[in-house]
Order: C-alpha cells, then sequence, then structure tokens
C-alpha cells in the first residue's frame, strides 16, 4: 500500500501485511500514530506528494537507480505493483495464463 509507516511489530506487519496495521500511517491524509512520520508542522496530517518534504520509514522506501527513467517509476510502483502482487501471491509464473482488467494504468500496463 501507501504507507509511510506502522507498528511493526502486530501479526500483519510481521507477515508482510503492513496495510492492514491498525496503526499504520498512510501516505496521504492520515495522523501519525508512530511518532516517526514527523508531519510538518508537527501533529498535521501526512501529505505524500503533494509534500515539499516527507519522512518515511527506510522499510517503505524505495531507492529508484539513477539510470531509471523517473517517468516510469511512477506507474511501475502504483498500476505494476497493484498487478505484481495478486499474480505473485497466487503462484502466476512464466506460461501462466492470466486476464487483467482495468482502465488507465492498469489497463495499458497489463
Amino acid at each position: 500500500g501507501c504507507l509511510v509507516d506502522s507498528c511493526h511489530n502486530c501479526v500483519a506487519c510481521k507477515a508482510g501485511e503492513e496495510q492492514k496495521c491498525n496503526k499504520s500511517v498512510n501516505t496521504y491524509g492520515a495522523k501519525d500514530t508512530t511518532g516517526r512520520a514527523a508531519s510538518y508542522p508537527p501533529g498535521k496530517m501526512t501529505m505524500g506528494g503533494y509534500a515539499s518534504t516527507m519522512v518515511v520509514h527506510e522499510r517503505f522506501a524505495i531507492i529508484i537507480p539513477p539510470s531509471y527513467p523517473l517517468k516510469f517509476a511512477g506507474p511501475v510502483l502504483c498500476a505494476g505493483v497493484t498487478m505484481y502482487d495478486p499474480l505473485k501471491r497466487y503462484g502466476a509464473t512464466t506460461g501462466t495464463r492470466v486476464g487483467i482488467i482495468g482502465m488507465g494504468g492498469l489497463g495499458v500496463m497489463g
């Protein structure tokens, strides 16, 4: 999901399902429940991609290689991950036939 932090200790977090954590901090419009998201001014909601700076726990940060074109990074990290997760979860491998139905990013990338 679109997260900047979670508790890291609950069953969901330990299973890699941080989006299901009761203390997860969403990238957009969330209250910092852990004290680590460092919203500015303190106590304000997270502003995500609309902020000039933001603090995110390293567990949720992704390093984009300098050689990777930034114009492709957003779509891959959004629609790409949306498609990849269920394919991985349900065991799709090379040669598996799947159907991807979607509009916008999903439809274009699928």
